[in-house]
């Protein structure tokens, strides 16, 4: 992976962060030129962790969102697709994985496997009814697949009701098989998706970007022990605020943007 500005620049900030942890910690003991060498020499391989962690992070981020935006848009799709254009959609992915296949019963029923496939992509997700229905329309020797977005916990422990009859498929499973067969519908469009709610506020601390806040209380402390007597007290305000921003930098979440 080609290295970016940004990230060369992150793992830099990182590795100063490190280097002003280290030292405040270890000028209390050690004469100032040595602790300055010695915060110099944990930065660097700080800078040099920072810097592949940062690479790897970013790559598993792209492919995760190009992913995503493939799974959600082909979930919009399916929900927008005629019954019978996605039954249809489904039998020639199943075709292609070399089953034989007949539609009936508003499903697509495998004879050789004893099983019978069923497509339901909706807005108004899966309903209990819907489960039902689908148990309705197999034989005691048949076990039913139920293909959708999502399914919640509630919906699952009632599905696992049926003694392992029915088994849900989601949207990320259904998006393998759509897309090894090349059979992945044709993106439809659609309103934008609703707006991103934020998590709790002890979780919205370790944000990444918060990194530099923190930096910028810590060194505001710093600054101030200079103007007291007793320092103390504000240099470890400042230690904590550095520390803080210094495990946002390396640990923390990267805030999603809906």
């Amino acid at each position: 992976m080609q290295l970016s500005f940004i990230s060369i620049l992150d793992s830099a900030f990182t590795a100063f962060l490190s280097f002003i942890s280290t030292f405040l910690i270890i000028n209390f003991y050690v004469d100032r030129p040595y602790s300055v060498i010695f915060g110099a020499c944990i930065a660097i391989p700080v800078f040099m962790i920072a810097l592949d962690k940062i690479k790897k992070k970013s790559a598993k981020k792209s492919i995760d969102k190009e992913k995503n935006k493939a799974v959600k848009n082909m979930c919009s799709s399916l929900c927008l697709l005629e019954k019978n254009k996605t039954l249809e959609l489904f039998e020639r992915a199943i075709n292609r994985r070399g089953y034989r296949t007949l539609k009936k019963k508003g499903g697509i029923f495998i004879e050789e496997q004893k099983c019978a496939v069923f497509i339901i992509f909706s807005f108004d997700g899966i309903t209990k009814t819907d489960v039902v229905r689908v148990f309705n329309s197999i034989t005691q020797k048949d076990k039913a697949y139920i293909f959708g977005e999502s399914a919640s916990a509630e919906l699952l422990d009632f599905i696992a009701r049926f003694d392992g009859r029915i088994e849900f498929i989601d949207a990320n499973k259904t998006y393998e098989l759509l897309n090894q067969t090349n059979c992945l519908p044709k993106e439809m469009l659609l309103a934008k998706t609703k707006p991103f709610i934020f998590s709790d506020v002890l979780s919205r601390l370790f944000v990444r970007k918060n990194s530099k806040k923190y930096l910028l209380f810590g060194i505001f402390f710093l600054l101030m022990s200079w103007f007291v007597v007793i320092k103390f007290y504000y240099i470890t305000c400042a230690c904590i605020f550095i520390t803080l921003s210094l495990f946002c930098r390396l640990f923390g979440r990267e805030e999603i943007k809906g």
